[in-house]
């Protein structure tokens, strides 16, 4: 495999990691939400071998175990940043960022997140009687990774859409419905 195939099969895989952690949030919120407390141990151990498999697998790709780190992006986030005072081009990392309103005012795609976010956060505060983990916990992890890094809000657009249907779905579905009024 040339280097420059190389280099683009570990850039594609390197955010595996973050399928893979959204993959292990569902599935712990589904051991919370539908199996037993008696049986939540075992499910849990099920599950932590599946992953463990999903991890095995990651690491067949071109990529192999480098796949399994987190994405650059995502590392700088926690380590120092590079600044234009320090020589190095700045970089936006969190949409919550001035820079970022500044240079997205104009598209609607890039703002959409804001509405995506509140409207989801929302979502969650009215199906209150109904609440799912399995769906809460990966919108959760991943819009804080969003929050953190502007290149996963992607990510947390896939997670996050669904998410906000299923639970307006479940909330209008609790509504008791109007019939029209019969003339007698």
């Amino acid at each position: 495999m040339s280097t420059d195939a190389r280099r683009t099969a570990l850039a594609l895989t390197v955010w595996a990691v973050l399928g893979l952690g959204t993959v292990a949030l569902t599935w712990l919120g589904r051991g919370f939400d539908r199996v037993p407390s008696g049986a939540r141990s075992h499910y849990l151990l099920r599950r932590c071998g599946a992953v463990a498999i999903l991890v095995a697998a990651a690491t067949l790709s071109p990529a192999q175990v480098n796949g399994l780190w987190p994405p650059a992006e995502l590392v700088e986030v926690f380590g120092p940043r590079e600044d234009a005072a320090a020589g190095g081009p700045r970089r936006l990392s969190s949409p919550f960022e001035r820079a970022y309103v500044s240079a997205f005012r104009d598209s609607p795609a890039a703002l959409a997140y804001y509405p995506l976010l509140g409207l989801g956060l929302l979502s969650f505060v009215l199906v209150r009687p109904g609440w799912r983990w399995e769906r809460f916990l990966p919108w959760l992890g991943l819009a804080a990774v969003s929050g953190m890094q502007v290149r996963t809000v992607p990510f947390f657009a896939m997670v996050a859409g669904p998410v906000l249907a299923w639970n307006l779905r479940d909330v209008l579905s609790r509504r008791p419905r109007v019939m029209p009024r019969r003339r007698a």
